[in-house]
């Protein structure tokens, strides 16, 4: 069953069993709010996102924009100016502080996880301004990009536990896809998903695109049109199987993103001449997307907690990424690497049950 057709059917359902609500149309003759009137959920039967208000996600739109033009900047090594957008408070719509009070809901205590995501990502943009050295530049903008990206992938999961219209919209604005998931607009998570599903056949990007466009289906049926949020997840099913769904998706993406890295740390290590540059890179790229895989993994516990401190052990033996040091000429880890690349892969596949090939 394709989307169209699973999402008329909920169409149908919630037509039967509860008072439809719209996504951001006209007032209606009786002056309702337009955000939520008593006309259908597009959302149930349209391929495409209708947001219940598009000033929902505004904001969010404004910080993945801001995202996307610090990684140019740092491209073309200018750390300062990515630095000042960074700060930029009304022109990145509070994109620091935002990052600064992200807690991660995959714990029992949603530890925050903000104050270090903060102080990575102004660390490393100080570095890459200090210094005209292509290497550390090059690790400055990785670890400022994928803590950005955990930051983002922290954010639509932040926003689909709310259960409400509000922060639903604010999930599809974080992800990263345009209302129509054109290929053209994606940018931060659903960009990176895009890229991933290129080297792995999947279809993630579009599965949590299409989910987002379920959910706003399930949870405008689940409110009707009084309530503004769902105080326990659990009790509508149906849409925390959408958030689970989506979750699970994301997760995917990390850990496909992950093993990418160590495959192209095989490839560089397979070289007729050692790229010691390249495989640097790699590392720093692997070492910053298994952070947020790693606390799933921990929290998880027994044979997934093994796992993940098999991964943080061979990562540790790795270049030491201390922004207070940015110094990487010490290159005789690369000879201790050994299987460590197959067995970060081994034990990605195993955890997160997938396939990865390149």
């Amino acid at each position: 069953m394709n989307i169209l057709e699973k999402n008329s059917c909920v169409a149908l359902l919630v037509a039967l069993v509860a008072p439809a609500v719209g996504c951001g149309s006209d007032a209606s003759d009786d002056g309702a709010d337009p955000a939520v009137t008593t006309t259908e959920n597009l959302n149930c039967t349209s391929n495409e996102y209708v947001a219940f208000d598009s000033a929902n996600h505004a904001n969010q739109d404004i910080r993945l924009a801001t995202y996307a033009e610090m990684n140019d900047l740092m491209k073309d090594g200018d750390f300062d100016a990515a630095k000042a957008l960074y700060l930029d408070a009304d022109g990145s719509a509070n994109l620091q502080e935002k990052v600064q009070g992200r807690v991660d809901e995959h714990m029992a205590a949603a530890p925050l996880q903000g104050d270090r995501m903060d102080a990575t990502v102004m660390a490393w943009l100080d570095v890459g301004a200090a210094s005209d050295d292509e290497l550390v530049q090059g690790v400055a903008k990785q670890w400022v990009d994928k803590t950005l990206g955990e930051f983002v992938y922290l954010s639509v999961h932040h926003e689909t536990l709310a259960g409400a219209r509000k922060n639903w919209d604010e999930a599809l604005g974080y992800y990263g896809s345009s209302t129509d998931n054109a290929e053209g607009d994606l940018r931060g998570l659903a960009a990176t998903a895009a890229k991933r599903d290129g080297n792995n056949g999947t279809t993630l990007e579009t599965d949590i695109f299409n989910n987002l466009i379920l959910g706003a289906c399930e949870l405008d049926g689940a409110l009707g049109a009084e309530a503004e949020s769902i105080e326990d997840l659990g009790s509508v099913p149906e849409l925390q199987a959408v958030v689970e769904d989506v979750d699970t998706a994301m997760l995917e993406v990390l850990a496909y993103s992950a093993g990418h890295e160590a495959i192209g740390m095989q490839e560089k290590l397979a070289a007729a001449e050692l790229d010691t540059d390249g495989l640097i890179i790699k590392a720093a790229e692997l070492a910053a997307f298994f952070l947020p895989l790693e606390r799933v993994m921990q929290e998880r516990g027994g044979d997934s907690a093994a796992r993940a401190q098999e991964i943080r052990d061979a990562i540790d033996s790795m270049v030491e990424f201390d922004p207070a040091t940015p110094d990487f000429g010490d290159v005789t880890w690369m000879d201790d690497l050994g299987d460590a690349p197959q067995m970060i892969i081994d034990n990605l596949q195993v955890e997160f049950d997938i396939d990865i090939r390149a």
